[in-house]
């Protein structure tokens, strides 16, 4: 599920700054190859992501490079959101981690199945 949200994201990112490609299996190919090369020595995958989409997406490296920018600050937004949620924690109806932990294993006890 979350590779289809990834590949959905960046093709409609790809579509908002003009990128045009046949289809999703073209996306479901250049997302993964771009997801992996994050994981080479970089800050959060900048200047990596960008090179890789300019590469890749040859023909348009302006937009290819507007899409990386586009879906790094997305990220960023998203994990901002989650950030501030976690730390509100229980008086935005988030339970607090220690109860979570200890539910945990008091259904373990419980339940011989797991």
């Amino acid at each position: 599920m979350f590779s289809a949200l990834l590949i959905g994201t960046n093709a409609a990112l790809g579509q908002a700054v003009g990128i045009e490609l046949p289809g999703l299996l073209h996306w479901a190919i250049v997302v993964p190859l771009v997801a992996m090369s994050t994981i080479m020595p970089s800050i959060g995958g900048w200047g990596v992501r960008e090179a890789l989409y300019a590469s890749l997406l040859a023909g348009q490296p302006e937009a290819a490079v507007a899409l990386s920018v586009l879906f790094g600050l997305l990220n960023m937004l998203l994990a901002a959101v989650g950030g501030v949620l976690a730390a509100m924690g229980e008086s935005v109806g988030l339970p607090r981690l220690d109860r979570l932990r200890a539910d945990g294993q008091s259904a373990s006890e419980t339940d011989p199945d797991r």
